[in-house]
């Protein structure tokens, strides 16, 4: 597929996927799923060393989190580092983009949880349901629920 095809393409797949997060709809991470394949498209036509191949592969990445792929993301972590032209920037920028968006989406589920039950948050603060959430999720990590 063409580039300029591709570019279309992923830019209507982001618009959606953020409308659906920002409606709330069980199908937003599906939506960042599609924005994540565009985006490795994208990315495998492109210069690693380039601005559109690094914002590409930023894309990629970030996108699989925010679908909650993180194996996906972390695979392609992987594979971008590996190839030739990424530069020791790209490498860490990808990285630490797991970490941030990682947190960020235990916060937003945090939060989510903390407005669902009202009357613990005016009792005990949303901070604390957020941590309390937080705490679960991270302690259930290792168990084979799936």
């Amino acid at each position: 597929m063409e580039l300029d095809a591709l570019n279309l393409l992923t830019s209507e797949a982001i618009l959606r996927a953020e409308a659906l997060t920002d409606i709330g709809a069980p199908g937003a991470e599906a939506s960042y799923l599609d924005v994540s394949l565009l985006e490795d498209q994208i990315a495998q036509a492109t210069d690693p060393s380039s601005t559109e191949g690094a914002l590409a592969r930023q894309g990629a990445v970030g996108a699989a989190v925010l679908a909650g792929r993180t194996d996906r993301a972390e695979q392609l972590v992987i594979l971008y580092s590996a190839q030739v032209g990424a530069t020791d920037e790209l490498r860490d920028e990808l990285a630490g983009l797991i970490i941030r968006l990682t947190e960020l989406r235990f916060q937003d589920r945090g939060m989510a949880i903390a407005r669902g039950f009202p009357s613990a948050s005016a009792r005990y603060g949303a901070e604390a349901i957020v941590r309390l959430a937080e705490t679960i999720v991270r302690q259930a990590e290792p168990l084979p629920i799936g």
